[in-house]
């Protein structure tokens, strides 16, 4: 099922699964993808979160598990991954932490075991490594 609400230059988008639970809420502005946009695995939980600004992903963009826990929290600015990266194990513990540039790695990117503790240190400019190391006491 579809439905759409209209506010003047704005409209939603909804759908829906067979079950009736929406499946994703989405905005629009003149057209282009505009706002918050929200998608719900079929059982209700929510699966994403993000916003839009004149057709590009902007702000944080965030996956959850069915369980309801974070999967990742992603910045973005102008369509391009830009800033702070967390991902996560669905036991909640930290599995990836790092920061983006402009859509490229850069700088340091920390790995973890799922027990949550540190195994690898990535050094990145601009997408290109220029150092690795493994902490061989958590391998």
């Amino acid at each position: 099922m579809i439905s759409y609400i209209f506010f003047n230059k704005y409209w939603i988008h909804k759908t829906h699964y067979s079950n009736g639970k929406i499946k994703e809420i989405q905005s629009y502005k003149k057209g282009k993808k505009d706002g918050l946009w929200i998608s719900y695995y079929q059982m209700g939980g929510i699966r994403h979160t993000g916003t839009y600004l004149n057709g590009k992903e902007e702000g944080i963009w965030k996956e959850y598990y069915e369980n309801g826990k974070i999967h990742y929290e992603i910045y973005v600015l102008n369509g391009k991954y830009h800033g702070k990266i967390k991902i996560y194990y669905e036991n909640g513990n930290m599995k990836i932490k790092g920061e983006n540039c402009n859509g490229f790695k850069n700088g340091e990117f920390l790995y973890y075991n799922e027990e949550g503790k540190h195994v690898m240190t990535e050094h990145y400019e601009l997408d290109k490594c220029i150092h690795m190391h493994f902490n061989m006491e958590n391998i």
